[in-house]
């Protein structure tokens, strides 16, 4: 999914379903859906709202990048950074204003 209203297509949920699974997501109180193997690394918002698909450590397909997504949940927010494995990090620093932010050290 790319938006809400996109296009029924092979890497998405068809509509109907998908307005639905909005809704009771919005009803809920569902911020984040993160979900793999659609071998694209994607993220959508739609009001308030973020589904993540992370890209494989496989096969990607079109011009995306094998790779692996660091999520950091904290009490009021979560982050999270998609990293290709030709920008892997040694470390992420958990405690940085930006914790995704890698250092090489």
């Amino acid at each position: 999914m790319k938006t809400a209203a996109e296009p029924d297509e092979y890497f998405n949920i068809p509509g109907q379903r998908r307005a639905r699974y909005l809704a009771w997501f919005r009803e809920s109180g569902v911020k984040y859906l993160f979900s793999g193997h659609t071998h694209q690394d994607l993220v959508a918002r739609d009001v308030g709202f973020e589904a993540v698909a992370t890209g494989p450590v496989g096969k990607p397909l079109g011009q995306g990048k094998s790779g692996l997504r660091v999520v950091i949940v904290r009490d009021d927010q979560i982050q999270h950074h998609f990293y290709h494995f030709g920008e892997l990090p040694n470390r992420v620093d958990l405690g940085a204003a930006e914790p995704t932010r890698a250092t090489s050290s």
